[in-house]
C-alpha cells in the first residue's frame, strides 16, 4: 500500500475512533513513515496536514521525538530546526539526544550545528561546552572559539571555558595563547594568563632579537 492510500486509511480509522484511539493510530503512522525514510518535505506536509484536520496536534513534536529513538542524526536535526524556527520548543533531554548522536557522528560539523540549536535553546552551558563540544572539535583552541562563533555563539560564551578546559587537560600553554588571542573576553579570575601569554611573548621576541 502507497503512502498517501495508508495515509487515508489512517484518517478514515481515526476519523471512527475514539480521541486516544485515533491519536494511536496517527502517531502510529507517523512512526512508519519516518522508519522508511519519507522526505522531510513529504513528513512536514502530513503533519500540517493532520493538524488541520485535527487528526494530530504537535505532530512535528513527535516527529523530533520518532526520529531521535530511530537515532537518525540528520532527521532529527531538520526536523527540530523546523521546529525553533516554527516558533516551537525542544525540551534539555531531547537536545541530549540529539548532541550525543551528534558525537557518535564524529562530524564535526554535527557538533557546531548542536552548538547552534542548544545557543538558541539557552541550554549551552559551561558544562555541556566542557563535557561534550570541546573534546569533539579537533582544531586549534582559536579556531574552535571562531567555528562557535560563527554558527552564533559569542566569543564572550566560549573563551573562559574554553581556557579553563585546556588548563584541565593539563594544555597550560595552549591555554595561555588562547588567553592572550582573546584577553577581552578573559574572566578577571584568569586574566593572570592573558599577562603570562604577554611575558612569553616578549621573551621569545627578546631571544629573536638577540640573535
Amino acid at each position: 500500500m502507497c503512502s498517501s492510500d495508508l495515509y487515508n486509511l489512517v484518517q478514515y480509522t481515526v476519523d471512527q475512533s475514539t480521541e486516544e484511539g485515533g491519536r494511536m493510530v496517527s502517531e502510529e503512522f507517523l512512526q512508519q513513515i519516518v522508519r522508511v525514510g519519507r522526505p522531510v518535505t513529504k513528513l512536514l506536509w502530513i503533519v500540517h496536514d493532520m493538524a488541520e484536520k485535527k487528526l494530530l496536534m504537535g505532530g512535528l513534536d513527535k516527529l523530533v521525538d520518532i526520529a531521535l529513538k530511530h537515532k537518525n542524526f540528520a532527521l532529527s536535526y531538520k526536523l527540530a530546526d523546523i521546529l525553533l524556527t516554527e516558533g516551537g520548543k525542544i525540551e534539555e533531554q531531547s537536545f541530549c539526544k540529539l548532541l550525543k548522536l551528534a558525537v557518535n557522528t564524529e562530524a564535526e560539523e554535527d557538533i557546531l550545528s548542536c552548538a547552534r540549536i542548544g545557543q538558541k535553546l539557552g541550554l549551552l552551558t559551561n558544562e555541556v561546552l566542557k563535557k561534550q563540544i570541546f573534546p569533539n572539535l579537533h582544531n586549534w583552541p582559536e579556531l574552535v572559539v571562531t567555528s562557535l562563533e560563527d554558527v552564533g555563539v559569542e566569543r564572550k560564551a566560549t573563551v573562559t571555558p574554553l581556557i579553563e578546559w585546556l588548563i584541565g587537560q593539563g594544555k597550560t600553554e595552549a591555554a595561555s595563547t588562547l588567553a592572550g588571542i582573546f584577553s577581552e573576553h578573559v574572566d578577571n579570575k584568569l586574566k593572570f594568563f592573558t599577562q603570562t601569554s604577554k611575558n612569553v611573548g616578549a621573551r621569545s621576541e627578546e631571544r629573536r632579537v638577540g640573535k
